[in-house]
């Protein structure tokens, strides 16, 4: 008898888009926090993982790879568009408003391509975090041992990187590390994790950025305080406690025995202690211009890359660029954004607590 041939369908998901999709956030996690600054700048190749990023979030959103829930990323998204829409509409520069939109977009939908990269499978969120963790650790072992003066003083840092971008990094390492620490029960990775917080904190110190050294002194007392108060039905939650006891005790202690150092003999502690340098001068004088155009154009503001068209620089202020760039219209999306999961997030706590 001849053969009968059944033709079947093609099915995309054989092509693994998941696994290139793994792939190409990781890389681009490395290049973006490490590569780019530490080793050398490759052309373009941030865009091309950007999009490659994109596209696999795409693919996968619509093939149903992952449960579809109403996510609070929406809020951003809808921010983002809606004030793009608006910057080309009533903005002061339409080509401004067009470039700068299409990086906000850009990094956006990427943002949300890794977000949907988490929830979709278990392990996953540790693979992101454990990847930023090792990138910005290994960017603080080089500015250790490679970097240079810049901007200020004796602070150290990557000429090709800005200093308070690089103390962003660190305070994310923060964030890895402790969210890392709490989901190992290996008491190497967890020696190796303290170790390595311990050497960006001292990194962040020579680095002398004032809100990364604020602001990471912050979430480690945070975390540290979330992880004193475990769940009441959580095993050895008496264990914990002590642990985190002790650690108060001799973080306290460091930094008692730091403290003279930290403000007598490190750039750092000079500018903690109130000295103003140029820079402070200008960012005054960025965010008063930047106030300034809201107050002319307090519904829709000036447009993305409006306060850069019209100054040359932005207003080295999130705040305030957000609200003279967007103006109210848009200030409320993104506060709305921001509230709804710090809500969730708040019941979660309370019900978990009850």
């Amino acid at each position: 008898m001849p053969s009968i041939y059944i033709r079947k369908s093609f099915d995309f998901r054989h092509l693994r888009i998941p696994s290139i999709w793994g792939i190409s956030i990781c890389f681009l996690i490395f290049y973006a926090f490490f590569f780019q600054y530490a080793v050398k700048p490759i052309n373009s190749v941030m865009l091309i993982l950007n999009a490659v990023c994109i596209l696999c979030g795409i693919a996968n959103y619509f093939m149903g790879s992952y449960k579809r829930i109403k996510t609070f990323y929406y809020w951003i998204i809808a921010f983002i568009f809606t004030s793009f829409i608006f910057s080309i509409a009533f903005g002061v520069s339409a080509y401004a408003s067009v470039y700068f939109g299409i990086r906000f977009i850009e990094y956006c939908l990427t943002g949300f391509s890794v977000f949907l990269f988490c929830i979709s499978k278990n392990f996953r969120l540790e693979k992101v975090l454990l990847f930023t963790w090792l990138s910005t650790f290994l960017l603080a072992i080089i500015v250790f041992l490679r970097g240079t003066s810049v901007e200020y003083g004796d602070a150290i840092g990557i000429s090709s990187l800005n200093t308070n971008e690089m103390s962003n990094f660190f305070i994310l390492m923060v964030f890895c590390s402790f969210y890392l620490y709490g989901k190992t029960n290996v008491k190497l990775q967890k020696v190796i994790i303290w170790v390595s917080l311990l050497f960006v904190f001292f990194v962040q110190i020579k680095v002398a950025s004032r809100r990364g050294f604020i602001v990471m002194i912050f979430m480690i007392v945070i975390n540290i305080v979330c992880g004193i108060i475990p769940y009441s039905n959580q095993k050895n939650s008496k264990r914990r406690i002590i642990i985190y006891s002790l650690i108060i005790v001799f973080g306290a202690i460091a930094f008692i025995i730091l403290r003279d150092y930290i403000f007598n003999y490190t750039t750092l502690g000079e500018r903690l202690s109130g000295s103003m340098t140029g820079g402070d001068t200008l960012r005054e004088r960025y965010r008063l211009f930047a106030w300034n155009q809201f107050k002319l154009h307090p519904v829709f503001g000036v447009g993305f890359g409006g306060i850069v068209y019209l100054q040359g620089v932005y207003s080295h202020s999130l705040y305030f660029e957000t609200l003279s760039s967007t103006g109210i219209v848009g200030s409320l999306l993104l506060l709305i954004g921001l509230f709804v999961p710090f809500r969730s997030l708040c019941q979660t706590a309370f019900l978990r607590s009850r």
